[in-house]
């Protein structure tokens, strides 16, 4: 692999700087074993990623949406979250057995990277986030209106321009 300086590049015309081998570059795996295994300084361990990852999909999907969902489907809720268990259950292991294969650490964005390249990592990493962010929405949404319900009992009425929303008039 050539290393060199970015004002290398406009001097030498043999290096690849063509749009195609750009999105297309691999991260080495040497690089993260280097220094001790760490590159950058890291600002959220693994015990907030992961419990921010868990708050996010188990708290939209059981503790906001699960009364909803059971007004329209009825039992077949059951069967519904029975099918999640084992498509996550399934995504684990798929997790694990990559992370055996490929020794670094990361996610979704690290494994593609190292994978197929910088553009596919690049997308899957803005899924993950837009992926969150919507999920953390639903979830405050919820959470919100089981609040209010939760003041409602309480004989406080909070005013609809903090309850509500009115888009397009």
């Amino acid at each position: 692999m050539d290393r060199r300086k970015s004002s290398d590049v406009g001097l030498n015309t043999s290096v690849n700087t063509s749009f195609s081998h750009r999105i297309s570059r691999l991260k080495p795996l040497q690089d993260d074993f280097q220094e001790g295994g760490q590159n950058e300084h890291a600002t959220l361990t693994r015990t907030h990623l992961t419990l921010f990852g868990i708050g996010n999909t188990i708290g939209a999907g059981i503790f906001a949406l699960t009364g909803i969902a059971a007004q329209y489907a009825g039992p077949s809720l059951v069967i519904s979250f029975t099918i999640s268990g084992c498509i996550a259950m399934t995504t684990a292991m798929m997790y694990a057995e990559l992370a055996s294969r490929v020794p670094i650490n990361g996610s979704a964005f690290a494994y593609t990277y190292v994978t197929f390249g910088e553009l596919p990592a690049w997308v899957v990493g803005w899924n993950l986030n837009l992926r969150y962010g919507a999920s953390a929405s639903g979830l405050s949404r919820g959470m919100a209106s089981y609040f209010t319900g939760l003041l409602l009992k309480f004989g406080l009425v909070l005013p609809t321009f903090l309850t509500g929303l009115t888009v397009f008039g």
